[in-house]
């Protein structure tokens, strides 16, 4: 019994200190991690910091006080005494004597908590002004140039619309002056001649005015002008409008009986990037010459074509009806919506004489 009990004094301090010398090494090797693992926490939190940094977050909110809860956290978990959150055991010293421990960690975060969260919640309030301010300057800014550029549109509509109308008044004035002054379209023998030369001069001022416009109800009263002066009826045609610029033109419920527009351009217009096609539905046609008159895209929805020569015209896409198109004189060599040309066509019948 007495060597057994020698024994067990004899190897109990050898495993006591062999087990202190190890669980030292488990601790150290431990503590190195966890030193490891708070770096790269740490690290995470800079990055962290710096995205919000460059996203304009309060980045001080989001990694000051996770990094302080972690490091205060680690440090009593592993009883690091510069934490300051851990019992103190003071040195030996002199008996009778005070002894001044130096600020650990929590002492200064106790000193300075209440300042750095004042810092702090100013320096995320004049961030938050900042941004409130810079949004608000920012939809000043876009609020004018919409203004600026609305009344530059406006400005620049206006003044074509001053110049459309400037360009309709001095044809008018023009034509004014040749129909009484130059004798334009006068029966007169003894007028013939002065007639035929202001004709000239009529066509080619038509033609550049029809250019010059672009409204579509101020092309309509070039049109509705020499019709009603008798300068392009099919019997006796003074002005002649082949080729002329008619694309876009407003002529819905026009009276046009018997005009001449023999080669005309009445298709479609884009001014401004937007098409605009001839308006000539529920016009009257009736008798009128649209031979080889350029209709692709036009409306001619309810319009009167009872006897029209649409010989050669260009009907591409026309918004017309097999019905209306049956009332015509002639549309030999015409090309039908469908983009077929008429020949007597089976698809199309007796509409292609």
């Amino acid at each position: 019994m007495k060597s057994i009990t020698s024994v067990m004094v004899t190897i109990i301090p050898a495993i006591l200190r062999r087990s202190s010398s190890f669980v030292s090494l488990v601790r150290s090797k431990l503590k190195v991690t966890v030193a490891i693992m708070v770096a790269i926490l740490l690290l995470i939190c800079l990055i962290v910091g710096w995205v919000l940094w460059r996203n304009s977050f309060p980045w001080y909110v989001f990694v000051g006080l996770p990094a302080i809860l972690l490091v205060t956290g680690v440090g009593y978990i592993f009883r690091w005494s510069w934490i300051g959150v851990v019992e103190y055991i003071s040195p030996v010293h002199p008996e009778h004597t005070d002894f001044q421990r130096s600020k650990t960690f929590w002492d200064w975060l106790q000193l300075l908590i209440i300042p750095v969260i004042l810092a702090v919640g100013a320096l995320w309030f004049n961030a938050q002004q900042g941004q409130m301010s810079q949004h608000l300057s920012d939809q000043q800014h876009q609020y004018d140039l919409n203004i600026a550029a609305t009344r530059y549109a406006n400005d620049q509509h206006l003044a074509q619309d001053q110049q459309q109308e400037a360009t309709l008044k001095a044809y008018l004035d023009d034509m004014t002056t040749l129909l009484l002054d130059k004798k334009l379209g006068s029966q007169a023998v003894a007028d013939k001649v002065a007639s035929a030369e202001a004709a000239i001069v009529a066509r080619a001022k038509t033609l550049t005015a029809l250019r010059r416009l672009t409204d579509p109800q101020r092309k309509a009263t070039v049109v509705q002008f020499l019709y009603e002066a008798n300068l392009i009826n099919k019997s006796d045609v003074i002005v002649d409008l082949r080729d002329a610029d008619l694309r876009g033109a407003d002529l819905r419920f026009a009276t046009l009986r018997g005009v001449n527009l023999r080669g005309a351009n009445l298709s479609c217009i884009e001014p401004s990037g937007k098409t605009i096609c001839t308006d000539l539905s529920d016009a009257d046609l009736t008798g009128a010459d649209l031979s080889e008159a350029h209709l692709n895209g036009a409306n001619l929805t309810g319009a009167i074509l009872d006897k029209t020569i649409l010989r050669f015209a260009i009907l591409l896409k026309a918004e017309v009806t097999k019905e209306q198109l049956a009332e015509a004189l002639t549309l030999s060599g015409a090309i039908m919506p469908d983009g077929l040309i008429c020949f007597r066509q089976p698809k199309w019948g007796l509409l292609c004489p």
